[in-house]
């Protein structure tokens, strides 16, 4: 909290002098000294309303991606999830034409025709 109020103090000095160095007017210095802190409080606590809806509009959204990218069950005795492979999956398993790269390609290719029999 020292920390805070000193920082205020230092901001209240600067914009004291840089205020008055501009106008050559102490009373003007003045009043921008107080008028600023004040707008800043004022456009501060709308800007946190606005942030605040930002981060929940995208937490909804990442929300939705992540429902959209879940196993999706195929209908029958003995059914597998089956998803298509995203990038991160494969960057995840090593560099292109990896062994694991290659099991990994093996798998999704044997889900996919799973499914296209399983949907025939």
């Amino acid at each position: 909290m020292a920390k805070t109020l000193s920082f205020g103090v230092l901001h209240l000095g600067i914009a004291f002098g840089v205020s008055y160095a501009l106008s050559g007017s102490v009373a003007v210095a003045g009043a921008v000294t107080l008028v600023e802190p004040l707008c800043n409080m004022v456009a501060h606590y709308f800007f946190d309303g606005w942030w605040a809806r930002r981060e929940a509009a995208k937490g909804a959204a990442r929300a939705a991606v992540a429902a959209s990218q879940a196993p999706r069950w195929s209908a029958g005795e003995g059914a597998v999830p089956v998803r298509a492979p995203s990038a991160a999956s494969a960057m995840a398993s090593g560099p292109v034409g990896s062994r694991p790269q290659l099991q990994i390609q093996e798998q999704v290719a044997h889900g996919w025709a799973l499914r296209a029999r399983l949907a025939a």
